[in-house]
């Protein structure tokens, strides 16, 4: 957790944009969350009861919802892609001004390659997780926070029977998380290993071809190589089987609606607008639900590659 905060710390000088764009997030979610009450009255109101003047008004009402959302969208996309970049660009800078100091037997130790990774690849993670990362951990918070009160508020046997699946979505995420992170530290060791290996043959080519070395290098940069794939597959192997897992948990709660409620919606204890609005509801968390996942990784990766960087940050 350390890691990750002082990871942040980097974005705390461009506070005014980042709150901004967290500003721009809510009212994006905010007025998503609007949407389906909308849907409920032109069903329940204007098409129940017949009111074509109250259709006019949701589908104006509608219309600037997603006006509305589309330039806050804007402005939440530039406000965390401009933090993001900045705060590569402040990290980047941080590094090749301390690698400029340290001594003679920190480079001698260090290999060239596995430097430039850190300041390229490492810093990458970093920056997805500084920009992304953490928009997306507030964006699934803030929803699920907001979607369980408004299901709870509509039918609360209905949030219960539909929300079942919920403690089965978080122990996935959980076990993925203890796997995944040290499967993400192994791919960044492995790519600085490779990215060493070939900086060391591209800088002593006439070295290797005076001496006839080629076949051995070939070797050398093809064994790496593989080792890189082999991690990169494990990787995703086990992300292609996770994520598909949240997202077939989740529909499971698309299902007990359908059943419950549409029992509900027949006996009159609950309206069609309200069985849709509250299907479509549970329908918004299938984003933030696959977005569980992501969220390991980015933290896992981001984890991962900044314990690297600060390994040259933290160098006397």
């Amino acid at each position: 957790m350390s890691i990750l905060v002082r990871l942040l710390r980097f974005a705390y000088r461009y506070r005014g944009y980042t709150i901004f764009g967290y500003f721009c997030l809510l009212m994006t979610i905010a007025l998503g969350l609007v949407q389906p009450m909308i849907f409920r009255e032109v069903i329940d109101v204007g098409i129940g009861q017949r009111n074509p003047d109250h259709l006019l008004a949701m589908a104006l009402a509608l219309v600037v919802v997603n006006v509305v959302s589309s330039i806050a969208g804007f402005g939440q996309s530039y406000c965390n892609e401009y933090v993001s970049q900045r705060v590569a660009y402040d990290i980047r800078n941080a590094l090749y001004d301390h690698l400029q100091r340290l001594s003679f037997a920190y480079h001698d130790r260090a290999r060239t390659g596995e430097l430039m990774s850190r300041v390229t690849s490492d810093v990458e993670h970093s920056r997805v997780f500084v920009g992304n990362g953490v928009l997306q951990i507030i964006n699934t918070t803030v929803l699920y926070v907001a979607i369980l009160s408004i299901m709870v508020s509509l039918d609360w046997w209905l949030s219960i029977v539909s929300l079942a699946t919920l403690p089965f979505i978080a122990v996935t995420a959980i076990m993925y998380g203890r796997r995944v992170h040290p499967m993400f530290r192994r791919v960044q060791r492995q790519w600085a290993h490779l990215t060493a290996v070939l900086q060391e043959n591209i800088t002593g080519v006439r070295v290797v071809k005076a001496f006839a070395r080629e076949p051995f290098e070939v070797t050398k940069f093809e064994e790496e190589n593989q080792a890189f794939l082999e991690r990169q597959v494990a990787t995703s192997r086990l992300q292609a089987f996770v994520f598909p897992m949240m997202v077939f948990i989740s529909s499971i709660g698309t299902v007990a609606i359908l059943w419950f409620g549409g029992i509900e919606a027949i006996e009159g204890r609950l309206s069609v607008g309200s069985l849709i609005a509250f299907n479509s509801y549970l329908m918004r968390l299938a984003g933030p639900t696959r977005q569980f996942g992501w969220i390991v990784a980015w933290v896992s990766r981001a984890t991962a590659s900044g314990e690297r960087l600060f390994e040259i940050l933290d160098a006397p």
